[in-house]
């Protein structure tokens, strides 16, 4: 099994028994990091923080944006420009 498989496995076995702070939150999906402080104190006090942190450093990095963890920031741009970055 992948380290991102890994991962997310442990998400989804973390999201069968806990409920994470962001459910319903559109601002943890949102481009926009205008929120980044009161969501980080979000995740900060999620009982789920560690195994959202993991998936988001593992996780492919084909179209997943957002705030996960409190710590990693992903834009639909800064997917784009990695892409072209890679490819020049």
């Amino acid at each position: 099994m992948s380290s991102s498989e890994t991962a997310w496995q442990a998400l989804q076995d973390a999201l069968a028994v806990s409920t994470p702070l962001c459910v319903g939150d559109s601002r943890f999906t949102s481009e926009s990091n205008e929120h980044d402080a009161t969501l980080r104190k979000i995740c900060a006090r999620c009982p789920i923080q560690q195994q959202c942190i993991n998936y988001a450093r593992n996780a492919p990095r084909n179209g997943v944006w957002g705030l996960y963890g409190g710590v990693v920031r992903r834009t639909q741009p800064q997917v784009k420009e990695r892409r072209a970055a890679i490819r020049q």
